[in-house]
């Protein structure tokens, strides 16, 4: 695995074993098609967003390796990476090594400049495209893989004109199975247990009031299968790291 050598060499810790091991099993792969791509061949796009992939239902894109190590490259040329943000200044000792992005360009990766002495993986940090905002979401990658699941499974969006409802459930459920066997017992034993609770549909209508009456202005649809404050609830209990969720600044 090139990656593993490069950061190692560069940075001085290891790819987490989960990481490696999910990578192997091809579950943090998935088929990028264009626009034109996707139009062509949208039988197979359809199958693409069903298959079982771990956190499939997020608003989160795994990067290969090759990505990964390009983005590094590009991290060591001089104004490379820091032009990509208009106000972070990156100090020169700071260390970030994405894994993953939303539809924003918005990043996950491994904050090896942030590890706690004597910690076996550095923790995993979410950072903005366009701030020197940043914050720690959780201490180990099967930890992070355990937040997003159990948050996915809190709050899913549903948009029936990407997905129908069967086919939405079915990815929910099965990007949810696919991280169980990766994490720790028990954290593995809550997920499933949520599973096993039936899916409900929300839907949200936001009014517009106008000269005293009300209109429907927005109209979203997610599905449920636990409470979203019982699920970050359980987040907090579970992670057991105070520096998660606080603000961060990485500008010197």
């Amino acid at each position: 695995m090139q990656l593993a050598s490069i950061v190692s060499e560069r940075f001085g810790f290891k790819i987490p074993h989960v990481y490696v091991r999910m990578t192997e099993a091809g579950l943090l792969a998935l088929a990028r098609t264009g626009a034109k791509a996707a139009a062509a061949e949208a039988p197979k796009t359809k199958k693409l967003y069903t298959r079982a992939r771990a956190l499939a239902a997020c608003d989160l894109q795994w990067l290969s390796t090759e990505e990964i190590a390009a983005r590094l490259e590009r991290t060591a040329l001089p104004g490379g990476r820091r032009s990509a943000f208009r106000s972070a200044r990156w100090p020169a000792d700071f260390v970030f090594v994405p894994f993953a992005e939303n539809r924003s360009g918005d990043e996950w990766g491994w904050a090896p400049s942030l590890g706690e002495p004597g910690a076996v993986e550095p923790p995993v940090m979410f950072l903005t495209q366009d701030s020197a905002e940043a914050r720690i979401v959780a201490p180990t990658f099967a930890t992070f893989l355990f937040r997003m699941t159990l948050e996915s499974l809190a709050r899913c969006p549903h948009d029936r004109s990407e997905m129908d409802l069967t086919e939405r459930i079915a990815m929910l459920r099965g990007s949810a199975r696919a991280v169980l066997d990766f994490l720790p017992a028990e954290l593995s034993a809550r997920l499933d247990r949520v599973l096993e609770l039936p899916v409900r549909k929300v839907t949200v209508r936001t009014l517009r009031e106008k000269d005293g009456k009300f209109y429907r202005a927005d109209e979203t649809t997610h599905l449920s299968l636990a409470a979203t404050d019982w699920a970050a609830r359980i987040v907090r209990e579970e992670l057991e790291d105070p520096r998660v969720d606080q603000p961060l600044r990485i500008d010197g």
